[in-house]
């Protein structure tokens, strides 16, 4: 009788802790963070440049003028984003660092960042300016074409510097 309880006991013990009973995630399956960029039109008919984490809106432009961003780029604890605003004849190439504008042209010929990367310290950006298609690498600036016909950069990818 004893050797039953004993076996019943023991049987009961195995079946009560299986594998199926482990309530963590598999590293695959954990949350990962989902970051986008773009504009939302306001009430005044002006494109909002903002950014969206995991589907929660942060305004980079106050609204009072169209904003567009173009690319972005998340690094360690910082994002980077790239776009333009129109200004009152022209567009202006700009990118934002944490939510912080920092001007790449200065608008007197239109502009536009169109993709951001970083590298150690150094930030490259393309775009254009003009009728030039341009790389800037820390704000200075690298001429691409000619200018005899318009150019525009859209995208740069970094390999071992």
């Amino acid at each position: 009788m004893k050797k039953t309880i004993a076996l019943s006991i023991l049987i009961l013990f195995c079946v009560s802790c299986t594998k199926d009973d482990d309530t963590s995630i598999p590293a695959e399956q954990t949350v990962k963070d989902d970051y986008t960029c773009g504009y939302e039109i306001n009430g005044a008919s002006k494109s909002v440049a903002k950014y969206w984490k995991n589907g929660f809106p942060t305004n980079l432009s106050d609204g009072t003028k169209n904003a567009y961003t173009t690319s972005i780029k998340i690094v360690g604890s910082d994002i980077y984003i790239t776009g333009f605003e129109n200004l009152d004849s022209n567009s202006q190439a700009l990118y934002w660092k944490n939510g912080e504008r920092f001007n790449i042209t200065d608008g007197t010929v239109g502009g536009t960042s169109l993709d951001i990367e970083i590298f150690g310290s150094d930030i490259y950006i393309v775009g254009r300016e003009g009728s030039k298609g341009k790389l800037w690498k820390n704000n200075i600036e690298t001429i691409l074409n000619d200018g005899i016909f318009a150019a525009e950069v859209l995208s740069l990818f970094i390999i071992n510097s």
